[in-house]
């Protein structure tokens, strides 16, 4: 364990020297390894300033109001809702962009989606009609920080109310779901039991009678029907 720390140590100060010219995918990689093993040094957090012309973004793992961006960015994140394309963000390096204008929305919807999927006992089952990619569509639709101003979309009850889902799909419509991933399992309870009752009936004899009664009278009201034209 211990060679691996140590090695781990001599990573970050390789890549923390090299981090204007590293990738982001590859810091993202590297900081959350050295995050996990508590290996980067408090005063790397303290010391270390973003700006838009560099990747030096250990810092971002701690963000504050007063280190983000601009080394004159002062203005609280709680004190006023910025949006994504404010002066703010755009001077932002891609991981802080991500950390407070994307998790801040898109996490809340992955973990409610989860939720919804498990009442959906979509963990227990082979095959179900719930669709995660649309469970988000319609939650960030109704959920969108950015756009609370716009009030039309607290009218909208589902998916397939929303204006470009219409459109959408009018160009490339949807096959419609079999019935057994459409119906959630009590309805199919309910259809399964019904048929069964049905068939307990159906098969008393004197029912059985009744219902040939009337195929025979239906059969002769239709020849009469054609003998009349």
């Amino acid at each position: 364990m211990g060679h691996i720390l140590t090695l781990l140590r001599q990573q970050f100060n390789d890549n923390y020297k090299k981090m204007s010219k590293a990738t982001l995918w590859n810091n993202i990689l590297s900081d959350s390894q050295l995050e996990k093993y508590g290996l980067i040094p408090e005063e790397v957090y303290k010391n270390t300033t973003l700006n838009s012309d560099s990747f030096q973004t250990l810092q971002s793992f701690k963000l504050s109001p007063e280190n983000s961006c601009d080394d004159d960015q002062h203005t609280s994140m709680d004190s006023a809702l910025l949006k994504p394309n404010s002066d703010y963000a755009k001077k932002c390096v891609p991981r802080e962009y991500l950390k407070r204008f994307i998790f801040p929305i898109l996490l809340p919807a992955m973990e409610a989606m989860l939720e919804q999927a498990k009442r959906s006992h979509c963990f227990e089952k082979k095959r179900f009609g719930f669709n995660g990619l649309d469970f988000l569509t319609f939650y960030l639709y109704k959920n969108n920080l950015y756009m609370k101003e716009d009030y039309d979309r607290k009218n909208v009850q589902h998916i397939l109310d929303i204006p470009w889902v219409i459109e959408e799909l009018k160009k490339h419509p949807r096959k419609p779901l079999p019935l057994s991933l459409q119906w959630t399992d009590e309805e199919a309870a309910i259809k399964l039991q019904s048929y069964w009752r049905g068939y307990l009936v159906r098969k008393i004899p004197e029912v059985c009678e009744l219902r040939q009664w009337q195929m025979e009278w239906r059969r002769y009201n239709r020849l009469k029907a054609n003998q009349l034209e």
